[in-house]
């Protein structure tokens, strides 16, 4: 069941494993993109630089909070004219630096249009997404 919902919100991964502690479902998956695209040139790179991982919150999963552990690959820029040597690849789900993925922050900001932050936080922290009333100003004044 958890392998069809990675397949379904994370595009281009695959599930690895996931623990459940505390109330929070830590879920971990991993890229299957052989080649990815330069954002800087648009040059496509099958070299790996090397692997990371980036850790991020998604919208809940059955009632339980989620954290993802993403491995993701550092590639070299095969274009010998672009001025950045190496990029990580990217993903539709997140926005590069995001620590929150695009569906939770459509969520959060929906949840707050038309009411205070303080009611916005009660209402999120209710379903199961745990933000504090500051991040929920901060993604509001950020994408709106």
């Amino acid at each position: 069941m958890i392998r069809k919902m990675v397949e379904i919100r994370y595009p281009g991964t695959e599930y690895r494993y996931h623990v459940y502690a505390d109330g929070i479902l830590f879920l971990d998956i991993a890229s299957t993109n052989k080649t990815a695209v330069c954002p800087y040139c648009g040059y496509p790179s099958a070299k790996v630089h090397s692997y990371h991982t980036r850790k991020f919150a998604d919208l809940p999963y059955n009632g339980h909070e989620l954290s993802v552990n993403l491995r993701i690959r550092k590639f070299f820029c095969s274009n010998e004219n672009c001025a950045h040597k190496t990029f990580a690849e990217q993903f539709s789900f997140i926005k590069p630096s995001e620590k929150k993925t695009t569906r939770l922050i459509e969520k959060i900001i929906s949840v707050y249009d038309g009411a205070s932050s303080r009611k916005a936080t009660t209402a999120l922290n209710a379903a199961g997404v745990r933000v504090c009333k500051a991040t929920v100003c901060n993604l509001k004044s950020k994408y709106r």
